[in-house]
């Protein structure tokens, strides 16, 4: 059930764009083909950049991906009802949601052969920038690229820009069990559209189901172990009711606080690469006076690393631009 309310907005953009793109918005392709694209997951206010570049080989058989045009994006407010989950409630409830998308209309030439001989032609990328500024006052942005195939003809696209836990595993299978007395070797895994470097700050939490006296319903979950990374590499252990360590991850050893302990030698987070994802494993283990009646979950999560303040209605400002997604796992528990 949804009711578009259009609220567009063009941003003036100009002052940003390299000369090639500034080029490419004022002396589009008139033989070319356009390309639709409509963007969700990001507030509202900002200014968005579209580009994409095609594909062509060269000479001395490098790829290279060279521009085939830019424009801004305009915002579009959309309105509808969802159905809302609200604890103890005995019926669900709807409210009225009103989010943002940004769309735009790009004509692009693809040309009949790009030099390649194993690179379809119309192989490329559409990048996604939200202009800002850094903290030094400068022109910044942050860019989401994407990986496309044009055939040619009219396309239209739906992309989401979002950071989000995408996977927690033990022994590289989903995790459904914690051992108890034996180390756990557990991997969450993360993606960001922005790129694995803004992915930063890793957290896995052990949480137990508890209930609120005299109510009915489910309860809540709440946190019994926590393990966290900090900028700086410190691996920190938190357990409910003992207290919490930090030390360097590349100290090695062991991290034990009560009836938790952390093998810090093999535990790891990824390195940054030029995609958009990153694991951050946990060797930990659980002790045999660890409580394990009720219903437990693990949840894990990371943090995205904003590089800008973005431009919000043209002035910088300082937003939570992607909030993350987190990611949570039933579990029980198993004795050796």
């Amino acid at each position: 059930m949804v009711s578009p309310v259009p609220n567009r907005q063009h941003a003036s953009l100009a002052w940003f764009l390299p000369g090639a793109l500034a080029g490419a918005l004022a002396t589009p392709s008139v033989a070319a083909a356009p390309l639709t694209t409509q963007v969700k997951g990001l507030p509202a206010g900002l200014s968005v950049l579209m580009s994409v570049s095609l594909a062509r080989c060269q000479g001395n058989g490098r790829l290279q991906f060279q521009p085939a045009g830019s424009i801004p994006l305009a915002e579009n407010t959309i309105t509808s009802v969802e159905r809302v989950t609200v604890p103890f409630a005995r019926v669900p409830r709807f409210q009225r949601t009103t989010r943002s998308q940004y769309e735009g209309t790009l004509n692009v030439q693809v040309p009949t052969s790009n030099g390649c001989s194993s690179v379809p032609v119309g192989t490329g990328q559409r990048r996604y920038q939200v202009l800002g500024q850094t903290p030094a006052g400068q022109p910044g942005e942050r860019t989401a690229v994407i990986p496309m195939i044009l055939d040619g003809g009219a396309t239209q696209v739906i992309d989401t820009i979002s950071a989000r836990t995408t996977a927690i595993v033990r022994d590289q299978q989903p995790l459904g069990t914690l051992a108890i007395g034996t180390p756990n070797r557990v991997a969450t895994g993360f993606s960001n559209s922005f790129g694995s470097a803004a992915i930063a700050r890793p957290v896995m939490e052990i949480q137990r189901q508890r209930r609120f006296p005299n109510v009915l319903g489910p309860g809540y979950f709440g946190t019994v172990v926590r393990f966290s990374l900090t900028d700086d590499l410190q691996a920190c252990v938190l357990v409910v009711g003992s207290g919490s360590r930090c030390r360097p991850l590349r100290e090695g050893g062991t991290l034990q606080v009560g009836s938790v302990s952390l093998n810090l030698s093999q535990s790891a987070f990824s390195a940054a690469l030029s995609g958009a994802g990153r694991t951050m494993t946990w060797v930990f283990t659980l002790a045999n006076g660890f409580a394990t009646q009720g219903t437990w979950r693990v949840v894990a999560l990371a943090e995205d690393a904003d590089s800008i303040d973005p431009l919000v209605e043209g002035q910088p400002r300082s937003l939570d631009l992607l909030p993350w997604t987190p990611l949570s796992v039933p579990v029980t528990f198993a004795t050796p």
